[in-house]
């Protein structure tokens, strides 16, 4: 009951039912849409935004999460990364396997494509960065006791899986198939290792340890 009085979960839901009614929408429209958005700035923000959860950023951003958070956010957002683009990918190859990416099934000849990225044509469906971006994020979320930072992790999350659309890698409900993959698997990994992450330990930082150790010295 709790919950019902948290703003953060109505909108969240209110997100979620919006996002779900997008999906009544012809997914070409929509990519349509953000295709018309392109500007030379934003082309370079969505570009280094679809990078950051590819190695080696990936691991850079991990250790960031550990070192401004603390070592509960690192854990939580590594297994719910590993979770997620798991789940993904054997939804992407063996389930949706015959699911085409838009470069595969539209004309270019009327799109604006982003110099110099290359585009995928098969295992569209869902979206994979999609799924690890809001994974990380909701680990944040449910470790940081900063509203600033939770904010800014969904943030980044939201821009990961809106660049998989603005780059033509993803239709929209590849990405909100994705997005949900996320949310779940971030959910499952919280329910499983939660009440084993409880430990003061956990709730410092990554270089809180080794900061310690030279104090001591």
């Amino acid at each position: 009951m709790k919950l019902l009085h948290n703003r953060g979960f109505w909108i969240f839901l209110a997100g979620l039912l919006f996002g779900h009614g997008l999906l009544f929408i012809d997914a070409t429209v929509i990519l349509h849409c953000i295709n018309a958005m392109h500007t030379p700035w934003l082309d370079l923000v969505m570009v280094w935004s679809t990078r950051l959860i590819e190695a080696p950023l990936i691991i850079f951003l991990f250790v960031l999460i550990g070192v401004l958070v603390n070592k509960r956010a690192f854990a939580l957002s590594l297994i719910s990364f590993a979770v997620a683009g798991l789940s993904a990918q054997v939804l992407k190859r063996f389930v949706f396997y015959d699911r085409l990416r838009p470069h595969a099934v539209l004309d270019y000849d009327t799109w604006y494509r982003v110099e110099g990225f290359d585009l995928a044509e098969n295992f569209s469906f869902p979206s994979g960065h999609s799924a690890v971006a809001i994974a990380i994020a909701l680990s944040v979320v449910v470790s940081a006791s900063s509203k600033a930072v939770k904010g800014i992790a969904l943030f980044i999350a939201f821009i990961i899986a809106f660049s998989r659309m603005y780059l033509l890698m993803h239709f929209y409900h590849d990405v909100f198939a994705g997005m949900l993959v996320g949310l779940l698997s971030a959910g499952i990994v919280y329910r499983l290792f939660d009440r084993h992450l409880q430990h003061d330990l956990w709730w410092t930082s990554l270089h809180h340890d080794l900061l310690s150790k030279c104090l001591k010295r």
